[in-house]
């Protein structure tokens, strides 16, 4: 049977999404890439997340350039049973980021919720790319862990100080576990480290681990597809009540995998909002690494600005700068 010749079924994921942009925010996820046989990223196509998550917008472009491309799964591990899947509910429902990182360039405003903000990326090459693979296993951690470890430090001189805890948010792919929907639809769920907390990569690699014993994700996930229960309306309504809700989170880090083609590389470009409002792409084509940056236009952060953070945090995870 074809990938997606599954009856589709309502992505409630995806509504969410729908929602948040009859609101004004921008929620299309950018994949750009070069022209064939090139490094130049030359073109850009945005990708409706009521429809895609990150995961599947990178299997539907791959699937558009000819590739019979599988879904990644969440491992056998993580999928945990009824008991881990309801306390991970219990523990969802306890978590509101309520207090949190505040960026000193931080400034609110309603007016630029509609715009979509300053971003920055980089293909890096294969010998770069190797090398942050080697000093995450120098660390004993994941490319994940490594990557949000060093980034975490090149922003720190960006918060006000003791206004943490410093909280990311980390999209989750669920397929395998969660196959519902087409395989491209959203099938992401999220779990949270708190970087402030965190002395060194193992240590935001710990906080994961322990994310999934909670069974945190599961928790997400439900939470996610409420709408199943209450309805669009009752979606509406918990929108209503959370705008009412200051939240302060580092950004989101998105993590799309690493992708064993024959094929030129790609960036992902994720959207933000005035809660999170930085976001980072991060994926892997051929063992070179395509990363992005990109904030909230009330993070008042130039251009040049952004640059000089995407460059830290290379040559930090890399090697090249200690």
């Amino acid at each position: 049977m074809p990938a997606n010749s599954k009856k589709a079924v309502k992505d409630w994921v995806g509504v969410w999404f729908e929602l948040l942009k009859e609101r004004g925010f921008p929620t299309d996820v950018v994949l750009a890439s070069p022209e064939p046989g090139s490094d130049q990223i030359t073109k850009f196509k945005s990708y409706s997340h009521a429809q895609f998550d990150g995961v599947g917008l990178v299997i539907e472009h791959f699937r558009e350039c000819g590739f019979d491309v599988q879904p990644p799964k969440l491992p056998e591990n993580f999928r945990g049973n009824w008991w881990s899947k309801i306390f991970g509910l219990f523990k969802n429902l306890r978590f509101v980021p309520v207090f949190g990182a505040k960026w000193k360039a931080y400034s609110a405003s309603n007016q630029n919720q509609s715009q979509i903000g300053q971003y920055v990326f980089k293909v890096l090459s294969i010998q770069t790319s190797q090398k942050i693979v080697e000093a995450s296993r120098s660390a004993g951690v994941s490319v994940n862990s490594q990557l949000l470890w060093c980034l975490d430090q090149v922003l720190r001189t960006q918060w006000i100080k003791d206004s943490g805890p410093f909280y990311w948010m980390l999209p989750i792919n669920m397929r395998g576990a969660a196959s519902e929907k087409l395989d491209t639809s959203n099938h992401a769920s999220w779990i949270w480290v708190d970087s402030l907390k965190a002395k060194s990569a193992l240590e935001i690699q710990n906080q994961i681990k322990k994310r999934f014993q909670e069974g945190f994700h599961w928790g997400a996930w439900f939470g996610l597809n409420i709408g199943r229960f209450i309805g669009i309306r009752g979606m509406k309504f918990l929108l209503n009540q959370a705008a009412g809700i200051e939240e302060h989170w580092v950004g989101t880090f998105s993590n799309v995998g690493a992708w064993k083609l024959n094929a030129d590389p790609v960036v992902i470009i994720i959207p933000t909002v005035p809660s999170t409002p930085l976001s980072v792409g991060c994926v892997t084509v051929q063992n070179r690494m395509g990363l992005s940056l990109h904030i909230h236009p009330n993070l008042k952060v130039n251009k040049q600005e952004l640059e000089n953070w995407l460059n830290e945090w290379i040559g930090l995870a890399s090697g090249d700068e200690k």
